[in-house]
């Protein structure tokens, strides 16, 4: 049992999770970020079913942190939201957590949303 629990432990695997901030002139900035544990297709179904348009979400209503073009410096192009593609945004990974949080306290972040709450981001900040 010892054997088998150690090879376990060996093959966990972590999520990265890449998203992206683009302002109204189209500049960009990227964050990534390795979640503890493994996502599944049924996690990012979730995830899919609360972003905006399909694709935009606050991440710091949901725990995570955001690159933002050195936090809004042209205010009249820029608004908090970023860009997550729910199929192409995930990969597994072998990589330490860099943020303290499971996949599955993302999937349960993601899940209490019923609106996006722009004032947690401020022009400026």
């Amino acid at each position: 049992m010892g054997r088998e629990k150690r090879i376990k432990e060996e093959t966990k695997m972590n999520t990265v999770m890449n998203y992206m901030y683009r302002d109204g002139s189209n500049y960009k900035d990227y964050t990534s970020v390795v979640l503890e544990g493994e996502i599944t297709e049924e996690d990012k179904k979730v995830i899919q079913n609360v972003l905006g348009g399909g694709e935009l979400f606050i991440p710091e209503q949901v725990g995570l942190p955001a690159n933002r073009l050195n936090q809004y410096e042209r205010c009249e192009d820029d608004h908090p939201y970023c860009e997550l593609d729910p199929d192409e945004g995930f990969e597994l990974t072998n990589a330490e957590p860099t943020v303290a949080m499971t996949v599955a306290e993302l999937v349960n972040a993601f899940a209490s949303v019923t609106a996006w709450d722009e004032s947690l981001v401020a022009c400026g900040s």
